[in-house]
């Protein structure tokens, strides 16, 4: 069996069963279990900073029991980690002599034997490390109570109490654990008189009443649940079981296969070589036509990019400038100055709002039709030299060429594209010269 490097990756599978106060906890790895221990230490960890610690009584030596669960479990941890790391470290040395192939067979034999030694010794030490974890677990939190997990209704309220006042709920995690420690009848009625004279004491009238029976119902119903997830995913790590197994006759037989191919390899060398040196210049043929087809490929983005652009703002001119002209004729109309008058300037308005608009959307509308050539004509010439270069990584066609052919196909690839400058944009000095624009006198 293949053990890990480090034992927080190492299989543990332990399972735990809280009864109702906690339902059926199961760790797959030591990380799982340090993850939990984590987390229920993180969630205690109140209870030795202030103000929790300003108690008074005997609850000093309580505490100090409540929280030495947490240091037996670490302890115990680190021992395990030192442990695994020595043992971990050996196998991998005589692993690496297996690797080397000057080894003889009597060093291999040696170094394999080993290796099952310690890979041994390392089951031995998880399954202790599970029976120490599981022993600490049942005698100090399930057995003799002298502790309490995050999960348990009481640890919550605990908890919830803390939040508010940290020395109350020290006193009331005291009085919690030595009610389960101390149960009985007379205990019981003791506990329930000075209950109800605090009570009566802070003018409270009513008991508090937990609603047990449907809690513990509903960790019943998790527990079900729990071992149904437990029995199913046992199944899927046998179906994963029979799957190594599997892999392993598949390994063998692929090496069987890998040995095969080796010889085939050894023969197909020479031809490979000949090949190599065919493809190379192929490579250099088609490198040269890399940098223009790089060249033209982005012109053809950039050419697209400022059509979308242009076909926007010449959308957005439009209908800006609609309303532009819109506004100015409706002030031209006589219902907007007085009727013995003429709107001069209204009506110069008018003609500089149309002018200027007329003359922006001609514009916007050139450089669209301008960069959609220009975006066409570099994309012919991508397609030609994408052309070209797959004609010449094919062996028949690329030894079919001649310098005429090539000359004929690179012809039309590098001939100068036009600039797409449009020299009428200038914007027109009147409105007669606009019109005369307009009308292509």
């Amino acid at each position: 069996m293949k053990y890990p490097e480090h034992l927080t990756s190492a299989a543990l599978d332990l399972e735990i069963d809280f009864g109702p106060k906690g339902g059926i906890q199961r760790f797959k790895t030591v990380g799982d279990f340090q993850s939990w221990q984590n987390e229920e230490q993180q969630f205690w960890s109140w209870i030795i900073q202030p103000p929790a610690t300003n108690h008074h009584g005997p609850l000093g030596n309580s505490m100090t029991q409540f929280m030495q669960y947490f240091e037996m479990c670490r302890g115990q941890m680190e021992q395990a980690s030192q442990r695994w790391n020595q043992i971990r470290s050996k196998i991998t040395q005589y692993e690496l002599v297996l690797e080397d192939d000057s080894q003889s067979a009597d060093q291999l034999t040696s170094s394999r034997q080993q290796i099952e030694q310690y890979s041994a010794e390392l089951k031995s030490l998880i399954d202790h490390l599970k029976s120490q974890l599981e022993s600490f677990i049942r005698n100090e939190i399930i057995n003799s109570r002298n502790h309490l997990t995050r999960m348990e209704p009481n640890a919550q309220f605990v908890k919830e109490l803390a939040e508010m006042n940290a020395e109350e709920a020290i006193y009331a995690l005291d009085q919690i654990i030595l009610e389960e420690k101390l149960s009985g009848e007379r205990r019981r009625v003791e506990h329930t008189g000075r209950l109800l004279a605090s009570l009566h004491l802070r003018n409270i009238v009513r008991k508090p009443t937990a609603d047990k029976k449907a809690f513990e119902k509903t960790i019943a119903t998790w527990s079900k649940e729990l071992a149904d997830f437990k029995s199913r995913y046992e199944s899927h790590e046998q179906e994963f079981a029979e799957i190594t197994g599997r892999h392993g006759v598949a390994a063998e037989t692929w090496q069987q296969r890998a040995n095969t191919l080796a010889d085939e390899f050894s023969e197909m060398r020479l031809q490979s070589v000949q090949d190599l040196k065919n493809l190379t210049d192929t490579y250099e043929t088609h490198m040269q036509l890399h940098g223009p087809l790089t060249y033209w490929r982005g012109k053809r983005k950039e050419h697209l990019r400022q059509i979308k652009s242009l076909r926007l703002w010449a959308i957005i001119t439009g209908v800006l400038g609609c309303a532009a002209l819109f506004v100015a004729a409706w002030l031209v109309l006589p219902e907007n100055h007085p009727a013995a008058t003429i709107p001069w300037r209204q009506i110069g308005f008018f003609l500089l709002t149309s002018t200027f608009v007329l003359w922006l959307v001609k514009l916007l509308v050139k450089l669209l039709l301008s960069h959609i050539h220009l975006y066409a004509d570099a994309k012919e010439r991508e397609v030609m030299i994408s052309t070209f270069m797959a004609l010449i990584r094919r062996p028949e066609s690329a030894q079919n060429l001649k310098r005429e052919d090539i000359a004929i196909v690179l012809a039309p690839i590098f001939k100068p594209s036009t600039t797409g400058v449009i020299k009428d944009d200038g914007g027109p000095t009147s409105l007669g010269d606009f019109i005369g624009k307009l009308s292509g006198k």
